[in-house]
């Protein structure tokens, strides 16, 4: 069941430098999916997330999901793309 899958959030560098986006929409987002993130935890769900915040551990949603295997060896996933969610 999808409903207890953990959830891997990643704030990705190169996504918000190939779409144009203000500084201030950059921040609207990335508080937006922080908050989300605070929001899952506060209901149980398993939340792991990649912020900006992790200067050179990554540059994208590919290379934080690597980390997240290695890390986790869980190999099932669910994708939602965030062009399905853009905003």
């Amino acid at each position: 069941e999808y409903r207890d899958a953990p959830v891997l959030m990643v704030e990705s560098r190169r996504y918000f430098r190939e779409h144009w986006f203000h500084k201030r929409r950059i921040g609207f987002l990335v508080s937006a999916m922080r908050h989300h993130a605070a929001a899952l935890r506060e209901a149980g769900r398993d939340v792991a997330y990649y912020g900006l915040d992790r200067a050179g551990k990554y540059l994208d949603s590919i290379s934080a999901l690597r980390d997240y295997i290695a890390r986790t060896g869980e190999r099932r996933f669910v994708v939602v793309d965030p062009s399905e969610w853009h905003t």
